[in-house]
């Protein structure tokens, strides 16, 4: 059911209330709360290795996950959550606080490393750097999910993923849920991902649950379709590094949404007054931000 575009701008009270339900005990809200008070980490996960052009050099690219410590249940939701940094930079902690919290809510948290460029300053540059982001992500969430069918030692439901990001990583993560075959793109683009195989076959169902788009930028909106995954996106007004809405042909938070809302693609959009860049990343400056999630993901997990 189509869900209409949620414009909201949010302050701490508007928080306080968004993060809890009235009566409701935590136990009985899972996915929703916190039900659980550490996690398990295990990092260095080696989920491939590839040739990056940036050295010409072949990298391992890495996973690492956080679970409800504790937890019994064996068929949980997944989220792989990838980190900014323009493409060009990284870090293996980024996100990891951000990470933590949700899980500590019964998810299983993948946060997962990609191949860097040297720069996006050119067309073909970004596309490059895109490209490559994209073929690591899909290498990630393919290790998890074949995992998940054998051993499963993360405890993962492969029937409920949900797949997001900040800034890099939410663009690589609507190009990875959103591109198909039938997507009208421009040549350049179209021939490098199909030469790559990184088109999905309009005629098969997403794999998604929900996609979590905090402070990215599309370049071309219709590759959003109105069967694709809903939408959740959280982007600031203070924004400079990226526009909250769309400048020239590059299309933020607001335009994004209008567009899916226009084409039935089911979405909410927070826009989070006063929010600079990174601050949709940062958990203790955007307390919006987690409960947010989980309950768009919450919610999509009871469809």
């Amino acid at each position: 059911m189509l869900r209409s575009l949620a414009l909201v701008f949010l302050g701490a009270f508007s928080f306080t209330a968004l993060a809890q339900d009235s009566g409701t005990s935590a136990a009985n809200r899972r996915y929703l709360n916190q039900v659980f008070e550490t996690t398990k980490f295990t990092g260095d996960i080696v989920f491939g290795e590839k040739m990056n052009d940036r050295g010409n050099k072949k990298e391992k690219l890495k996973l690492r996950v956080f679970e409800p410590a504790g937890d019994t249940e064996r068929r949980r939701p997944l989220f792989l959550l990838t980190p900014g940094g323009g493409f060009v930079v990284t870090d293996e902690t980024w996100m990891n606080e951000f990470a933590e919290q949700i899980a500590k809510a019964g998810y299983v948290v993948a946060l997962n490393m990609y191949r860097l460029s040297t720069d996006i300053n050119t067309p073909e540059n970004y596309l490059n750097a895109l490209a490559k982001a994209v073929e690591d992500q899909k290498a990630a969430l393919d290790y998890l999910i074949k995992d998940a069918k054998n051993e499963n030692r993360f405890g993962i439901d492969p029937t409920a993923i949900f797949i997001g990001g900040h800034s890099a990583g939410a663009i690589t993560s609507m190009h990875t849920a959103y591109l198909d075959g039938d997507d009208p793109l421009e040549p350049k683009m179209a021939e490098l991902f199909r030469k790559r195989k990184l088109l999905r076959d309009p005629k098969t169902p997403s794999p998604f649950k929900g996609v979590i788009n905090l402070s990215g930028l599309l370049t071309n909106l219709a590759i959003i379709d109105r069967n694709d995954a809903p939408l959740l996106t959280l982007h600031g007004d203070g924004d400079v590094v990226i526009n909250v809405d769309k400048d020239q042909n590059i299309f933020g938070a607001i335009a994004i949404n209008a567009y899916a809302d226009i084409v039935g693609t089911p979405n909410e959009l927070y826009v989070i007054k006063g929010a600079l860049h990174n601050d949709t990343s940062l958990s203790p400056i955007c307390e919006e931000c987690i409960p947010l999630i989980k309950r768009f993901m919450f919610n999509q997990l009871q469809r």
